[in-house]
C-alpha cells in the first residue's frame, strides 16, 4: 500500500477477508512508524495483494531400486597413505544390499566412499546407512 503519488509501498498484513478501513489504518500506522508521520488528507492506494497458501500434498515414499542394477568394478583408492584395490559399485543399490569397506558407491547423484573398518546397508527407502565396525585408539594427544 502507499499514498497516491508515492513511488514506494509498505507491506500491510491482513486477514483473508480484510476490512478496507482496517487495512488503510494499518498502512497509516506502518507509514508513521517508518517515516514519522501520517497524511490524514492523503489517498491510500492498494497496489497489490500477496497471497500465501498451503495445500496438503502427497507424502513422498522413496523406495530402493530393484535388484540387479549395480555395475561392479574396482579401482585403486588411497586410504591412510596406502593404495588399496577397492570395489566400486555403480548405480542404485537394492534394499537389503550390504557392503564392508573399503568400497566406493557411485550413485546417480553422489559418491560415497566407505573406508576400511566401516560397513553399509541399504534400507527399504534406498538410504545407505554406514556404521563403524572397529574402533581404533585415537592418536596420542587427540580426543574423539
Amino acid at each position: 500500500m502507499r499514498y497516491a503519488g508515492q513511488a514506494f509501498e509498505l507491506p500491510v498484513p491482513g486477514p483473508a477477508d480484510p476490512d478496507p478501513a482496517e487495512l488503510a489504518e494499518g498502512f497509516e500506522r506502518a507509514h508513521e512508524e517508518r517515516y514519522g508521520y501520517r497524511d490524514p488528507e492523503g489517498e491510500v492506494v492498494l497496489v497489490d495483494i500477496e497471497l500465501a497458501m498451503v495445500v496438503p500434498g502427497p507424502s513422498p515414499r522413496p523406495v530402493a531400486a530393484a535388484a540387479g542394477r549395480l555395475r561392479r568394478g574396482s579401482r585403486r583408492v588411497l586410504f591412510d597413505g596406502e593404495w588399496v584395490e577397492t570395489p566400486v559399485l555403480r548405480g542404485e543399490p537394492a534394499a537389503g544390499a550390504e557392503a564392508e569397506g573399503p568400497v566406493v558407491f557411485e550413485l546417480p547423484e553422489a559418491t560415497l566412499v566407505l573406508p576400511p573398518g566401516w560397513s553399509a546397508a541399504v534400507d527399504d527407502h534406498g538410504t545407505i546407512a554406514a556404521r563403524l565396525l572397529t574402533k581404533t585408539a585415537p592418536p596420542q594427544g587427540t580426543t574423539r
